[in-house]
């Protein structure tokens, strides 16, 4: 698996999630309780979030189950 395929999809799982709920990047990083540059940074796919953040963003965005699933499959395929 390629954790830099991985990274880069999941950034753009989160800031298209952001960008639904209408929030800027400062407005999220803020209720994450991150900065700007380390969301900037995940969005982008060059920064890993630790778990916390992951659920954290989650409730935040209101990211629906189906997206752990999509995960999943993202991981799925890159091992075949």
């Amino acid at each position: 698996m390629d954790d830099k395929k991985l990274l880069k999809h999941f950034g753009q799982q989160v800031r298209y999630y952001r960008q639904q709920h209408d929030f800027t990047i400062q407005e999220l990083a803020e209720e994450l309780g991150i900065s700007t540059n380390r969301l900037s940074r995940i969005e982008r796919g060059e920064s890993e979030s630790g778990i916390t953040n992951l659920y954290r963003m989650a409730a935040v965005l209101d990211i629906p189950n189906y997206f752990v699933n999509e995960m999943k499959k993202v991981v799925q395929s890159e091992d075949q």
